[in-house]
């Protein structure tokens, strides 16, 4: 939970490369089998995508 946090707190970077390594980094915590993402993380990974997205 702390690392997704962490992560989804950068959103606000114009950066195009900081963006990418945040997408990157939010799909391997989010599909890893070892740690597992559920609930207000996933969600708060997922709205974190969409914003960088548009």
């Amino acid at each position: 939970d702390a690392v997704v946090d962490s992560v989804c707190n950068c959103a606000e970077s114009a950066d195009d490369t900081v963006q990418m390594h945040m997408i990157s980094t939010l799909l391997a915590a989010v599909t890893s089998q070892v740690c597992e993402v559920h609930g207000q993380s996933l969600m708060l990974a997922v709205d974190t995508c969409m914003k960088l997205y548009r």
